[in-house]
């Protein structure tokens, strides 16, 4: 076995990776290349790979939260494949990521592993505590109900009608984003920089990703990031502007979406939420997610 640095050659080997080792993750190659590519150079971001007979058996990769609104967060990952795991391979890794987290004046460290006994090990041995439960949910778009009629003075409209200027989105990501519960909370993601991270995602579905307006005011949205290939999706955010809350927007919007994503082939959705989100877990509840698996957030100074 052979630890060296990675390059983006390697990113479509570790979306397989990824993907073997957490199975109700939609995540396909090119998105993942695209994902590695829009990081901004301030994340001081470094890759490493393990090799083994000509294969990647494990990735690693950390960097500055360039998200987040406190200076020094920093992020971690570590992904062993599932059928290399127990030698010591993320053992051997770790002490290389340390060593960039340290370099980069990192402050404090989060990382997302899956809820088990040696995920929790793993980072327990590393001074990690876990700060965030996850909860993957899937659901089988054919048992979906029709979505119901719109009440008088809401509008959707899909992002595809926002091709040309989609700002009005940015600024209901900004705010919404605020909100979501996490250790790292996010502070402002420049418009530029949102444009080629998040509105340039290969996987972005825009005639299924919906704007809900409110008498001609966009109060609430849903991103649908869609694999034709394995019909899946995933709604990778789902929220609704602070005047507005409380009306059902968000399980309106998110209803019509799924609807749309269904009736273009996508047989399966999965979303994740953190655990204490508790009025997006009922919405989810209601529309008919099962939980799928668990992932935990694992903090550190």
């Amino acid at each position: 076995m052979e630890i060296v640095p990675g390059s983006l050659e390697d990113v479509p080997a570790a979306a397989r990776l990824i993907s073997r080792a957490e199975p109700d993750r939609v995540l396909t190659p090119v998105a993942m290349l695209h994902l590695v590519r829009s990081v901004p150079e301030r994340a001081r971001r470094r890759i490493w790979k393990a090799v083994e007979g000509g294969g990647l058996v494990a990735w690693g990769a950390c960097g500055l939260n360039w998200e987040s609104e406190t200076e020094g967060d920093a992020y971690v990952n570590l992904i062993v494949d599932p059928e290399h795991r127990g030698r010591g391979i993320g053992s051997t890794l770790w002490p290389l990521l340390e060593e960039r987290l340290t370099e980069i004046g990192a402050k404090r460290v989060s990382a997302i592993g899956p809820d088990e006994p040696g995920s929790h090990a793993f980072a327990a041995a590393r001074g990690f505590r876990e700060s965030f439960r996850l909860r993957i949910s899937r659901l089988e778009l054919a048992e979906l109900a029709a979505p119901p009629p719109l009440p008088e003075g809401v509008e959707l409209r899909p992002c595809s009608a926002y091709a040309e200027n989609p700002r009005p989105i940015w600024e209901l990501d900004d705010e919404v984003s605020r909100d979501i519960p996490l250790d790292q909370p996010f502070g402002e993601v420049p418009y530029e920089e949102w444009l080629e991270r998040y509105w340039a995602m290969p996987m972005l579905d825009l005639d299924a990703s919906l704007v809900l307006l409110v008498d001609g005011e966009p109060a609430a949205f849903t991103i649908v990031a869609s694999d034709p290939e394995t019909r899946r999706c995933d709604t990778g955010m789902t929220g609704t502007r602070r005047r507005f809350r409380g009306r059902g927007y968000a399980e309106l919007v998110k209803r019509h979406a799924l609807a749309r994503a269904r009736a273009s082939g996508i047989e399966a959705a999965f979303t994740m939420n953190d655990e204490t989100n508790a009025p997006m877990l009922k919405v989810n509840d209601r529309l008919g997610y099962r939980v799928s698996s668990a992932r935990v957030t694992f903090s550190r100074p």
